[in-house]
């Protein structure tokens, strides 16, 4: 099972977005993982959301991407959508005191730059617009960028990985590799299930036709557009979005976890924090596995995996 195939990940997406989850959500199934990881520091808060069984849901602004959730729109769809809409007709009627007709609206519309042609329009008719195309434009961008903010305001996420033993991701998550990276079956968790869902990665930010097509599908879904450069993390995530009164959740009951791995600096750790996480460990039937610098190669395996009888032989000079 190859949980990254960008081809079904994209295709997911696409039947998401098309309001199709009958078909979305068992293409998701199929290419379910077994296990998923979370790689995280040895924390108070860490080790409350083991202790609680459940997962905490961090703000976009939180996290280290600044691209996350990135949106952009067409800005020529919207403006030809507005012109050609009843309200453009309406409020034109309405300010200047004369109709437009649909030939002047299909003219306006089907140039290269319907704004200037609306202001051509006006002039021809010698109707005065304060509004000029590049004023027009910032407060276009502006609105837009605002809207964008009050988005990632709305999203939480909880980000997994379908591997225990990224180097990198031990560094920049597990504090240095001193923290722990955490093992998970949601296999049986319809709850997880159904917001757990992977990352498509591409080169392009994420587009919507207009401001009319943003919606709480469509922001998930740009949640889950990331840069090819972090390809690495095979990354899947449980998306938070908005309840019925308007708040998101900030955590998710959860399953215990099936293991919990420790970093090969796990032992600088405070002697309390280490307790707490054997005690809790123990009370909770977890195996805890220590994880270690393969002798031979650059990787990081399970400490038992080692085949300590043969490492002097192998690591005597010929």
């Amino acid at each position: 099972m190859n949980s990254h195939n960008l081809n079904w990940i994209k295709q997911y997406i696409e039947l998401m977005l098309a309001e199709n989850p009958d078909e979305a959500i068992p293409m998701k199934l199929d290419n379910f993982p077994d296990r998923f990881y979370r790689y995280c520091a040895l924390t108070d808060c860490n080790l409350l959301n083991l202790e609680k069984q459940q997962l905490w849901l961090s703000k976009i602004e939180k996290l280290n991407d600044p691209f996350e959730c990135g949106m952009m729109f067409d800005k020529l769809a919207s403006i030809r959508l507005f012109f050609g809409s009843d309200l453009f007709r309406d409020e034109f009627q309405r300010n200047i005191g004369m109709r437009i007709t649909d030939a002047e609206v299909t003219a306006i519309i089907s140039s290269n730059n319907p704004y200037e042609a609306y202001l051509l329009f006006c002039s021809a008719k010698g109707i005065a617009i304060s509004q000029s195309f590049g004023e027009h434009n910032a407060e276009v961008m502006k609105r837009w960028r605002d809207i964008l903010e009050e988005v990632k305001e709305k999203i939480r996420v909880c980000c997994f990985t379908t591997r225990n033993d990224s180097i990198r991701m031990w560094s920049h998550y597990a504090q240095r590799h001193s923290g722990i990276c955490i093992e998970y079956d949601f296999l049986d968790s319809k709850n997880i299930r159904f917001i757990l869902q992977p990352i498509y990665y591409c080169n392009e930010i994420f587009r919507i036709k207009t401001f009319e097509d943003l919606t709480i599908v469509t922001s998930i879904m740009a949640a889950l557009h990331k840069s090819t450069d972090w390809s690495y993390e095979s990354e899947w995530r449980v998306t938070g979005f908005p309840l019925a009164n308007g708040l998101v959740s900030e955590t998710v009951n959860a399953p215990n976890p099936t293991a919990i791995y420790t970093g090969v600096r796990f032992e600088n750790n405070e002697p309390a924090m280490k307790a707490r996480l054997r005690d809790l460990a123990q009370r909770k039937g977890i195996p805890l596995i220590e994880m270690m610098q393969d002798p031979f190669e650059y990787k990081i395996v399970k400490k038992t995996n080692v085949p300590y009888s043969n490492l002097r032989d192998q690591a005597a000079p010929s």
